[in-house]
């Protein structure tokens, strides 16, 4: 069994491989077709994806402090 801490550690560094993994098939999907080459599409699409995760990061946390959560008002 793995500690909780080296768990974590070893999920996380999966799901960034699996990300690596998708944005350079993407990539590499997309310049089959395309004239520019593939390291264009692997920036492109990778710094995407983080914009993309940043923004709703943002959201999600402006979402938690500005919206007021529904009381249940018991009779």
């Amino acid at each position: 069994m793995l500690a909780d801490d080296a768990r974590g550690r070893l999920l996380e560094a999966a799901s960034t491989a699996r990300d690596c993994l998708v944005v350079t098939w993407l990539a590499l999907g997309v310049a089959y077709f395309s004239v520019y080459p593939v390291g264009f599409y692997v920036s492109t699409l990778g710094f995407a994806a983080y914009v993309l995760a940043s923004a709703g990061r943002a959201v999600a946390g402006w979402f938690a402090t500005r919206v007021p959560r529904h009381q249940v008002v018991r009779a």
